[in-house]
C-alpha cells in the first residue's frame, strides 16, 4: 500500500535532536492512573486473543485504551468491565461474547499501520528509519494510548516502508538460524521471508514480553490505611466466592526499552516466546532441509551451500510418508478478526505461492490433479505431483514438531 501520513511535528525528532544511546523506546502508563484495585485470575494463563477495531470516536479510542491497560486482568476482563457498563461505548457491546476470553484490542486504521503494529515499529533502531524514510517518533505507548503520535508530518509510503524495515531487522536476528545469509540470498516466496514480514505473526509475542517486562517494575504501592481495607474487604470476598481472583495495585508503568541495546534484548525474548509457542526455531530448520533451486533467486552463499547439500543428499534414500490433509483445518487470513497460535494459518505461512494454491484449490473441493494443473497454467500435471508431495512432507514434519503426529 503506497499510504502519504501525517505526524504531528511536535511528535517527531530531528536528527538533531536524537539521542542515539536512548533510542528506539517505549513506555506504559501505569494503569493506576485509570483503576485503584484491578482482579486477576491465580495461574491463568489463557492465550491472548486480537480482536481488530477501527475506532472512529474520541470516546471509542479513549475506550480501547482503557481495556488494553487493564491487560493483567485477562479473561476477567469482560467481566470487570461490566460493573463500569456507562463507559462502554454501544459500537463495543458485542465484547459480551467474548466474555471468559482475555483479548486485546488492537487498532486497524486503513490508512495506517503504526497503532496497529506500534510495538514493533518502537524496535527499529535510529539506521532503520533513516534507511526506510520512516519519522522518528517521540512517544511510543504500549498498549495503546491515546497519547500515540498524531497526524502532522508527511511521510510517504509508510506502511510499505515499515514493514520493509521490520522484515530486514527481525531478519537480522533469525539469520543466527540460517547461517547468516542476508535476506537477498532468497526468493521473495521464500518461506522465512514471507513470515519476516508477516507482522501478525510477531505482534504477540511483542505483547507478551511487553507483559512480562512491566511484571518486573512491581506494583503501584498502597497510598494509605483506608485503601489498605478497602483492598483486603474485596479479595476477603473473593475468597468466600473460591474462584481463584484476588485483587492487587496495577503494575507500575515505565520505559519498557530504551535504546538500541534493551530493543535488541526484547527482540531475543520475542524470538524465544515464539519458538517456546510456535516451535519457530524447528520450522526454521525444517525449511531449510526442504528447500529447492526456486527458492534462491541468484547465484549465492545460500545457493552454493544448497546445491552441495543436495548432491550429498542425493547419494542417500528416502522414506516417504502420505500424511492426508484433514477437513476440519480451518484456514484464515493473515486479518483473522481473533488470531493467535491457529494451526492452518501458520503452516501455510511456510508454504510458497504455488503450494499455499495447491492447498486452496484442495480445500475448495478441486481435488483432481488435472483441474489443479490447467487452474494453475501447467501443461502436466507432473508439477503438481510434485508440489503435492512436497507439501505432504512439510506438513508431516510440522504436526511433528507440534507433537500432533
Amino acid at each position: 500500500m503506497n499510504s502519504k501520513l501525517e505526524f504531528n511535528e511536535r511528535s517527531t525528532f530531528t536528527l538533531d535532536e536524537i539521542d542515539e544511546n536512548g533510542y528506539p523506546f517505549i513506555r506504559n502508563m501505569s494503569a493506576a492512573f485509570f483503576y485503584t484495585f484491578l482482579p486477576s485470575l491465580e495461574g491463568d494463563d489463557s492465550i491472548p486473543e486480537y480482536a481488530f477495531v477501527n475506532p472512529i470516536s474520541f470516546a471509542e479510542k479513549t475506550f480501547i485504551a482503557e481495556w488494553n491497560m487493564a491487560w493483567e486482568a485477562g479473561s476477567l476482563r469482560s467481566e470487570f468491565f461490566e460493573q463500569r457498563e456507562s463507559n462502554i461505548p454501544d459500537s463495543f457491546r458485542w465484547l459480551e461474547n467474548l466474555k471468559d476470553k482475555n483479548a486485546y484490542l488492537v487498532h486497524n486504521i486503513s490508512d495506517s499501520i503504526y497503532d496497529t503494529y506500534a510495538p514493533l515499529y518502537h524496535l527499529l533502531p535510529l539506521n532503520y528509519l533513516k534507511r526506510y524514510q520512516l519519522p522518528l517518533l517521540k512517544d511510543g505507548f504500549w498498549p495503546n494510548s491515546i497519547f500515540s503520535p498524531m497526524l502532522g508530518v508527511k511521510a510517504e509510503n509508510f506502511n510499505d516502508n515499515f514493514n520493509k524495515a521490520f522484515s530486514t531487522y527481525i531478519w537480522s536476528f533469525l539469520n543466527k538460524q540460517l547461517g547468516n545469509k542476508p535476506q537477498s540470498d532468497f526468493s521473495h516466496n521464500d518461506p522465512i521471508v514471507i513470515l519476516s514480514h508477516n507482522m501478525d505473526f510477531w505482534l504477540p509475542y511483542a505483547y507478551k514480553a511487553s507483559e512480562e517486562k512491566l511484571k518486573s517494575f512491581g506494583r503501584v504501592d498502597i497510598e494509605d490505611t483506608s485503601q489498605l481495607l478497602t483492598l483486603n474487604e474485596i479479595n476477603q470476598g473473593f475468597e468466600k466466592e473460591g474462584d481463584g481472583i484476588i485483587a492487587n495495585r496495577p503494575y507500575k508503568g515505565g520505559y519498557l526499552w530504551s535504546g538500541k541495546e534493551e530493543a535488541e534484548a526484547i527482540t531475543e525474548q520475542i524470538l524465544l516466546l515464539a519458538n517456546e509457542r510456535s516451535d519457530l526455531f524447528n520450522i526454521i530448520d525444517r525449511i531449510k532441509s526442504d528447500r529447492v533451486d526456486d527458492d534462491f533467486p541468484r547465484w549465492s552463499k545460500a545457493k552454493e551451500d544448497f546445491e552441495r547439500a543436495l548432491y550429498k543428499k542425493r547419494s542417500k534414500k528416502f522414506k516417504v510418508t502420505l500424511v492426508e490433509l484433514k477437513d476440519d483445518i480451518a484456514i484464515h487470513s493473515p486479518h483473522s478478526q481473533l488470531f493467535e497460535d491457529e494451526l492452518c494459518e501458520d503452516f501455510i505461512a511456510i508454504l510458497n505461492e504455488k503450494e499455499r494454491k495447491i492447498v486452496l484449490l484442495l480445500r475448495s473441493g478441486i481435488t483432481k490433479q488435472k483441474e489443479i494443473s490447467e487452474i494453475l497454467g501447467y501443461s502436466n500435471h507432473s508439477p503438481v505431483n510434485k508440489k503435492l508431495a512436497k507439501i505432504r512432507k512439510q506438513l508431516k514434519c510440522y504436526l511433528e514438531s507440534r507433537g500432533l503426529l
